[in-house]
């Protein structure tokens, strides 16, 4: 166990700087909002970065400004302090690191790095508004350099599209048709002010609603527990290629499946006697 200065000198080698070189205008001067920005998005990305790690909803590391400068660049050094005892701060700032460095090369990057955060680091890497803000911003974690560029910023772009072509769920199109279901029966009653039953399809959805007419009500009840073929108007959403709901017109009784073999997928030769087939023969035939 760390205890005492062995334990500060192996905490100082997590500690990340942040670098921001002035605009010659200014004679190298930072404007403050700029450099307030720049740290609240880098302290976003930071936290991201803490949460994916182990995917969890709650922070596990705080920052504090350990050292600053006032030359030409000006820095800030961050160094990482657990929120919670079991973090090891050193491994959760050499894992952002890493793939800091991953995004700036253009490599391969940790999938846990999803789309949200892949659009933060855009954001970190956009210029402000103000021309005369800053030069140039790049960090620095044990002589290790990443470039906070149109380079990165470009490379950020790029993973972010990548991941919402992966992340973004199939847009299904939204309408109705004629159709039929098929499932087993297995509620019907009164919801939401209409007379409605629900079946649970052989395949796709837990369930699909579907609303009967009055009339239908009690033929509709002499199906319970069975399995049924629901035809009607059939409602589908953008979430999914199943229907979420039938308008019913019309209501049937499958009949329950016997389990057929093998045998009875012989076609034509069917019924025929099996003969066996010397294979000897056919190679030395």
């Amino acid at each position: 166990m760390l205890i005492g200065k062995d334990r500060e000198r192996v905490m100082a080698k997590a500690d990340l700087r942040l670098y921001i070189e002035g605009s010659r205008g200014r004679h190298g001067n930072v404007l403050a909002h700029v450099l307030h920005a720049k740290l609240g998005k880098l302290l976003a990305v930071l936290n991201q970065f803490d949460r994916k790690q182990v995917e969890v909803r709650e922070r596990r590391v705080d920052y504090e400004i350990s050292d600053a400068k006032k030359f030409n660049p000006t820095f800030l050094e961050l160094h990482p302090v657990a929120r919670v005892p079991s973090c090891d701060v050193a491994a959760v700032m050499e894992w952002t690191f890493s793939e800091l460095e991953a995004v700036a090369m253009g490599g391969v990057v940790d999938p846990r790095v999803d789309a949200a955060l892949a659009k933060s680091l855009v954001d970190l890497a956009e210029l402000p508004n103000d021309p005369t803000g800053l030069e140039r911003f790049w960090l620095e974690l044990n002589g290790r350099v990443v470039g906070l560029d149109d380079e990165f910023r470009r490379h950020s772009a790029l993973l972010a599209a990548r991941r919402i072509a992966i992340e973004r769920p199939t847009i299904w199109k939204q309408g109705a048709s004629l159709g039929s279901v098929v499932g087993y029966l297995s509620q019907v009653g009164d919801l939401d002010g209409e007379a409605k039953l629900v079946i649970t399809p052989r395949i796709g959805p837990e369930k699909v609603e579907c609303v009967v007419k009055d009339e239908d009500r009690e033929m509709v009840k002499g199906h319970l527990w069975t399995m049924v073929r629901i035809n009607g108007l059939l409602h589908y959403s953008e979430k999914s290629p199943f229907p979420y709901r039938v308008d019913m017109r019309r209501i049937e009784q499958v009949p329950a499946q016997t389990g057929k073999s093998l045998l009875d997928l012989r076609g034509i030769f069917r019924g025929k006697p099996r003969q066996r087939l010397d294979l000897d023969g056919l190679l030395n035939g």
